[in-house]
């Protein structure tokens, strides 16, 4: 059985996830990580190295924490450190200085939302100011706009 995200397009990563699945399903044999390096070189064009050192990054997060998440039975800021949420910026803003058109641009930017997401709902720990965070948060209205989020999980919350 495959899973997706049916309550609002925008899902982190849902590309790359509808797209892995798929390959997967169609032959289980393939290499994912291939997969995801094709995948990420194919959508993301010239920032391709950065979508893929931040998927490395979440790597890395994932074994450090050496915990399983139930879905929904998590809290995003116990997952996602300080350093995490930094150091992903610094990434995915380098990759962002190299989309080429505004459809890569748009690509990369989406891939900050997670990232954004966490400093506007605990700025005290990720270190976003009052001034900061409403440049921010018109930021990520724009990107979510773009996009036609509507919801921020499976919860039937909006955002």
């Amino acid at each position: 059985m495959l899973q997706a995200d049916i309550q609002s397009p925008g899902g982190e990563l849902a590309e790359l996830r509808q797209y892995l699945a798929s390959q997967l399903m169609w032959n289980p044999h393939l290499d994912p990580m291939t997969i995801r390096s094709d995948f990420c070189k194919g959508y993301y064009g010239p920032a391709a190295g950065e979508a893929l050192e931040y998927l490395d990054l979440m790597d890395r997060l994932k074994d450090a924490n050496g915990k399983h998440y139930p879905t929904n039975g998590w809290d995003p800021p116990e997952v996602a450190t300080p350093e995490f949420v930094s150091t992903g910026l610094v990434i995915v803003n380098r990759g962002l200085s190299k989309a080429a058109d505004q459809v890569h641009r748009g690509r990369v930017e989406k891939l900050l939302l997670p990232l954004w997401y966490m400093q506007l709902g605990w700025p005290d720990r990720f270190g976003l100011s009052n001034d900061q965070g409403r440049e921010l948060l018109a930021r990520f209205k724009n990107v979510v706009q773009a996009f036609s989020i509507t919801n921020e999980s499976e919860a039937p919350s909006a955002i």
